[in-house]
């Protein structure tokens, strides 16, 4: 028997047996182990990734994308899967809707998707990851004007939509042509600068954007004409040559092209090659994604320009997902939206970037990037200068 005396209350009896104590002492260490198995648990457990690819792996730039965001997840200790569209994938406009209903509703869903605003659909992804609970970050891509009361801001209408990386389409548009005009107008010093342009696909933003800010460098650059700006089907190089064939032989006069990716803008530099002859030598063209054989393409001076920096967001948005798994929100720093800037590869610069791209970047040290990782860090800095001048080797 034992006897509780308080200061004030009565005597207590309770009688309690060897055995019941035993057996309490037995679930209360059975408790403090299962939390401590389970915190270990939590500290082990490395957070599952699924990017929905919206092209074939075939595609230049988004194999760059992907070689990148594999690069970055080995580095962070994350379980990344890649869900590739197919041919027959990409002509259809439900195919990616049905490839993200089959990642979330499969038995065991990732904690993480990272997808693309494509052909409008992005609302329809974002429900479905809203119904099931995985949370979600929209890559590479932005929303329609007429689409954002569908959309709201993340963590608004789609809770578990926690993030937004927003390439600056049309910033690149507008600095590819400025840069180009600029150049062009060195060498025609009074002549009207006349200029062509090949566009993409539009089933995103990037197409529309990017053509925006085309047309407001034109409007800045006195006496300059766009005399054409036509859409490709596609944004590959088979489809920029075509198009440009086209074009040139309409307008023979032209000096500029200024092509929407670096597929469509070797395609018109192979065009203006073909045709040869009379201004064709003068010609200044350039592309956007800095994919590394526009890079090389710009260092040999068969290409004039090439604009990017956009590729590096999905390391930008591996580097986010880890913190925030780990405890370490985003939400303020650097916010919920997120702006990636662009920025101009040339002659000079083109093969320095391209080897920064490749062997170099591979042998950062993404870490560096992270507040969970690096504890001195007080703010991200994701700016194109502080990721490709990142120090080699692992954090001290």
């Amino acid at each position: 028997m034992i006897r509780i005396r308080g200061s004030r209350a009565p005597l207590v009896d309770l009688c309690v047996s060897r055995r019941s104590l035993g057996l309490i002492y037995l679930l209360f260490v059975l408790s403090l182990l299962s939390t401590s198995a389970s915190a270990a648990r939590s500290d082990n457990t490395r957070p599952r990734v699924v990017f929905l690819n919206p092209a074939t792996p075939e595609n230049i730039f988004w194999e760059k994308v992907t070689r990148l965001m594999r690069h970055g997840a080995q580095q962070l200790d994350m379980d990344l899967t890649v869900s590739y569209q197919t041919q027959e994938d990409i002509t259809s406009r439900f195919s990616y809707v049905k490839a993200a209903n089959d990642i979330l509703s499969a038995e065991n869903p990732p904690d993480y998707l990272l997808f693309l605003n494509l052909r409008d659909t992005g609302h329809r992804i974002l429900e479905q990851a809203e119904a099931v609970g995985v949370k979600s970050m929209m890559i590479l891509s932005d929303i329609h004007d007429d689409e954002r009361l569908l959309f709201g801001e993340p963590r608004g209408k789609f809770r578990h939509w926690i993030g937004h990386l927003v390439s600056d389409d049309h910033q690149a548009g507008y600095l590819l042509a400025d840069r180009l005009l600029t150049m062009a107008r060195k060498l025609d010093r009074s002549g009207v600068i006349e200029t062509v342009g090949i566009n993409g696909s539009i089933n995103g933003t990037a197409a529309a954007l990017r053509a925006q800010g085309l047309k407001q460098a034109l409007a800045e650059h006195e006496r300059s004409s766009l005399n054409a700006l036509v859409n490709s089907r596609t944004w590959l190089r088979q489809d920029g040559q075509a198009k440009a064939l086209v074009l040139l032989r309409r307008h023979p006069g032209t000096e500029v092209i200024w092509a929407a990716s670096d597929g469509l803008a070797l395609g018109a530099s192979d065009a203006a090659a073909e045709i040869g002859g009379g201004s064709a030598g003068a010609r200044f063209v350039g592309g956007i994604d800095w994919t590394d054989e526009a890079l090389e393409a710009v260092t040999k001076g068969q290409l004039t320009l090439s604009v990017g920096g956009h590729v590096l967001e999905s390391l930008i948005a591996l580097v986010l997902l880890h913190d925030h798994y780990h405890g370490r929100d985003f939400n303020r720093d650097p916010g919920a939206r997120l702006l990636t800037p662009m920025a101009v590869a040339d002659r000079r610069s083109a093969a320095q970037l391209q080897k920064r791209m490749n062997a170099d970047l591979d042998a950062v040290n993404i870490q560096r990037l992270s507040k969970v990782r690096d504890h001195t860090l007080e703010r991200y800095d994701f700016s194109i200068a502080n990721i490709l001048s990142l120090p080699q080797g692992a954090l001290e």
